[in-house]
C-alpha cells in the first residue's frame, strides 16, 4: 500500500493487489458496496468470491490487508 498527500492536502491511499498468481486473480477483481437497506456501509475492492475485506473504504478512512512472501524482521525470520 501507498499513502500520500498531494499539494492541496488531499490524502491518497493506493495499492496494487499483486497477490500470486496475479495473472489468474486480476480477472476476478471487483468493486463491492456493502449495504444495509439503502445505505452504503463501506466500499471494498476485492477478488470475486473472497469472503472478507482486502481493501475497505468508508468516508475518509481506508484500510488494507497486505502480504509478502518474506520477512524483514531481524534474523531474516522466514514466514511459511
Amino acid at each position: 500500500s501507498l499513502v500520500a498527500q498531494d499539494a492541496d492536502g488531499h490524502i491518497v491511499h493506493g495499492r496494487n493487489l499483486d497477490f500470486t498468481p496475479a495473472e489468474k486473480l486480476q480477472p476476478l477483481l471487483t468493486n463491492v458496496r456493502f449495504m444495509k437497506g439503502d445505505k452504503v456501509l463501506f466500499n471494498s475492492t476485492a477478488y470475486a468470491g473472497y469472503i472478507g475485506c482486502l481493501t475497505c473504504m468508508k468516508g475518509s478512512f481506508s484500510i488494507t490487508v497486505d502480504t509478502r512472501p518474506w520477512s524483514t524482521l531481524p534474523g531474516k525470520l522466514k514466514i511459511p
